[in-house]
């Protein structure tokens, strides 16, 4: 007789394997494809750790898959780290990426040395109750999960921060957002989880399926949705040394162009070529627009077109493209180029890929709203 928790089990393996199966059929277009399946399968073992039924299995077959997924915890944050640093272009050197597996290999041979530490739990709970040891493995367990997320965190808020060198318009997918609050999500639901159940609410200790639920819910929750954002997750255009290290945005530019052989001739060159460019096939009109897509055009390497950019508008790359969507959307406006449009109809042929961008830019540039810039162009045609 199936029970909630044969349902949970149910709904985890089956967003893993969904999950895994998309990413499978977009591999050809994703960044790090084998650890994004690995994070799945790695999750996928948590849950099973908590749910699967041990009876149903023989003895030696039961304690291979007992070894293996109470040490799984000791993969979660060392395989969300890598991921991470792997869609950031920011990979280690193999030999490196081994040293953060060293924990998990040490809990492995624990298990198998100690057959009896793959039951440490107390049944009318599922808190554990085992020796010492178990209870040190499972605080460094916790810790891991807690310290890797939190330089997870750490990395996506500083390429956040770069993603206006690299890209013309800013989504989910190249800010990393939807990674970044996940995990924040993952960290405070399983933070929270893990203190309801070391200090439950009531003199008594939650029922053993209460329990359980509990503490497989923030994975759950995290394979559903890193299945729905992974399978179409593109590269990203970001390196390590455009990483703001806590400096200010005047710091940062300056020492990234302080060893820089362009002449200031050089420069201005780079940025008229730039300008007509731009101006003669209006790729500014293309909300997917990168850095590294127009030096690919012009022949001219992302550093330098970067710095040109930097030097002669002040700008960045992001400030610079939408400036001149922000003169194409004010020229359409005053020639009537779209009769039939709205302003976001006109402002998405301009280039721009959300309207909140579209808004956010214009009152920046202009000091004002779109349809109170309409309305005034509209004064001044009664007036006349």
């Amino acid at each position: 007789m199936f029970n909630a928790l044969d349902l949970l089990l149910a709904m985890g393996l089956a967003w893993m394997v969904s999950g895994i199966c998309l990413i499978t059929l977009n591999r050809d277009h994703i960044v790090s494809a084998h650890s994004a399946i690995f994070l799945l399968c790695i999750f996928g073992l948590t849950i099973l750790d908590n749910l699967f039924r041990p009876e149903i299995l023989p003895d030696p077959i039961l304690s291979g898959i007992l070894i293996l997924t109470r040490s799984s915890y000791f993969l979660i944050g060392p395989t969300l780290y890598l991921y991470t640093n792997n869609l950031l272009n920011q990979r280690e050197k193999r030999q490196v990426e081994w040293l953060h597996y060293i924990p998990f290999a040490i809990m492995v041979i624990y298990k198998v040395l100690n057959p009896s530490a793959l039951y440490p739990e107390d049944v009318t709970s599922g808190i554990p109750v085992g020796t010492v040891l178990d209870h040190i493995l499972d605080l460094m367990a916790i810790v891991s999960r807690v310290l890797y997320s939190i330089f997870v965190i750490d990395m996506i808020r500083r390429h956040k921060s770069t993603v206006t060198d690299f890209y013309s318009s800013k989504t989910y997918r190249n800010t990393l957002s939807w990674l970044y609050y996940l995990v924040i999500f993952y960290l405070g639901l399983f933070l929270f989880n893990f203190i309801i159940l070391l200090f439950p609410p009531s003199a008594h200790s939650f029922h053993q399926t209460t329990a359980l639920i509990i503490r497989i819910f923030p994975a759950l929750l995290f394979i559903f949705l890193y299945s729905l954002f992974a399978h179409n997750q593109s590269e990203i255009e970001s390196y390590g040394d455009y990483l703001n290290r806590g400096k200010t945005k005047s710091e940062e530019t300056r020492e990234k162009y302080k060893s820089s052989n362009l002449s200031p001739r050089e420069t201005h060159r780079i940025y008229e070529q730039l300008n007509f460019h731009i101006n003669q096939n209006s790729l500014h009109t293309d909300p997917d627009l990168t850095l590294r897509t127009l030096s690919e055009k012009m022949g001219i390497t992302t550093h330098h077109l970067s710095e040109s950019i930097n030097k002669e508008s002040g700008n960045n790359f992001y400030g610079y493209i939408n400036g001149l969507r922000i003169k194409e959307f004010l020229k359409a406006v005053k020639e009537d180029k779209f009769p039939s449009f709205t302003i976001t109809g006109i402002a998405l042929e301009c280039g721009f890929k959300s309207i909140t961008a579209f808004y956010t830019n214009f009152k920046k540039e202009m000091g004002m709203t779109p349809k109170e810039f309409i309305k005034g162009l509209e004064k001044n045609e009664t007036s006349r």
